[in-house]
């Protein structure tokens, strides 16, 4: 499920790339609240 564009692009600081992480993680965890309900 996880693609990775083949563009060229300078590589990403390891900060970044968790804090793109975590804000996924919060969604999700989001999503996952939501479907379940509160």
């Amino acid at each position: 499920m996880r693609h990775r564009p083949k563009t060229s692009r300078p590589k990403v600081s390891l900060t970044t790339k968790q804090k793109i992480n975590n804000r996924w993680k919060a969604k999700r965890k989001k999503i996952r609240k939501a479907k379940y309900g509160i």
